[in-house]
């Protein structure tokens, strides 16, 4: 399944799983997908779903890039439904804090703020797992 995370691969960590596909270009609604947010951080554990444009993963990828290279900025994401933030910083000494927030609906608007501190060897994984996501919702396998 199509997906990308950022943090530790097995502890404090947020995965947004792309599931389904989008539909073809030119239609309706071409750039929606839903997702799957999984979140682990410190003794808070979840998952919830929402709705995200593909253009919003190709942009924070676009930003991601030049964070990870020059180790400093900032890149971020966040969905139109302001279900989902991320915001990538990274500093000199290339130290990475992803922090954000999850919300979980428009009625009761529950956040969920988190913050995740991890090295910048980490976020090529960010950017191999969204080259690889893109790639496999641009070209499915059976």
């Amino acid at each position: 399944m199509a997906s990308f995370s950022v943090g530790y691969p097995d502890k404090d960590s947020l995965e947004v799983k792309l599931m389904g596909r989008p539909a073809e270009p030119g239609s309706p609604g071409h750039d929606w997908i839903k997702g799957l947010v999984q979140i682990d951080v410190g003794a808070f554990k979840g998952e919830l779903e929402i709705s995200l444009c593909l253009s919003d993963v190709v942009r924070f990828r676009e930003q991601l890039e030049p964070v990870y290279e020059k180790l400093e900025g900032v890149a971020e994401f966040k969905t139109i439904e302001d279900q989902l933030a991320i915001r990538i910083e990274v500093n000199k000494l290339g130290h990475v804090q992803a922090s954000g927030y999850l919300l979980d609906g428009f009625v009761r608007r529950n956040k969920l703020y988190f913050n995740i501190g991890y090295d910048q060897t980490l976020l090529w994984h960010t950017l191999a797992e969204i080259d690889e996501a893109l790639l496999e919702l641009q070209h499915p396998t059976t």
